[in-house]
């Protein structure tokens, strides 16, 4: 029998090309595939947040001594802000918190921020928020003074003080930890000194396992 190899070898390269085509295309899937796994993973699952924006919308405008939180108990006196009153903007959405009260002399501390317990697993964990002074310099002699703010959450993330000018924007602030038990653990963050009506700001909260 006579054999046509010419014909032999066209099939061959046909079936060859389509092949590799094949693994071009599967290979580029797998790929994409890989992308979008590591995004949701960077995300991280959020375990609380705190935006304050509810908090406005319950209030109806900026509110001085504010004592109706919806995520923390208040120990002192804050102000509710709207974002744009009092020559204060807030860093996400309209509303954030001035952390000094309008109640100068009266509570030393300024004011306790405490969030209700929260539950922890053994992870690495991820807080932020943003923090920056009262924008308010030239209104009152203590808003010309520099703001000093504690941030705690219990034995997973140790007391750390942050210290800036009152003239400071709001700047996110990241604190990162791994639990290596299980537990419950409330979030504290504290405006310290004298009140004076003039403290830092803060702003859209978020504690994220990672």
């Amino acid at each position: 029998m006579k054999i046509d190899y010419e014909r032999l070898f066209g099939y061959a390269l046909l079936c060859f090309s389509a092949l590799a085509l094949s693994g071009c295309d599967s290979s580029s899937s797998s790929n994409n595939s890989a992308t979008n796994i590591d995004n949701n993973n960077s995300s991280g699952q959020v375990i609380f947040s705190a935006d304050f924006e509810s908090d406005l919308e319950v209030a109806g405008a900026t509110t001085v001594n504010f004592d109706g939180l919806s995520n923390f108990t208040v120990e002192g006196v804050v102000d509710l802000i709207a974002s744009g009153n009092f020559g204060i903007l807030c860093a996400v959405g309209n509303a954030c918190l001035d952390l000094d009260g309008t109640e100068p002399g009266l509570h030393d501390p300024a004011s306790i921020l405490t969030s209700s317990a929260i539950a922890i697993e053994p992870g690495n964990y991820q807080l932020s928020l943003y923090l920056g002074g009262n924008q308010r310099r030239g209104d009152l002699p203590a808003c010309d003074l520099a703001d000093s703010v504690t941030i705690a959450f219990d034995s997973f993330l140790p007391e750390t003080t942050l210290t800036f000018d009152s003239a400071e924007t709001l700047t996110l602030r990241e604190f990162q930890f791994t639990a290596t038990t299980s537990g419950q653990a409330s979030l504290r963050i504290s405006q310290l000194g004298l009140s004076d009506s003039c403290g830092a700001i803060l702003d859209d909260i978020e504690l994220i396992r990672l």
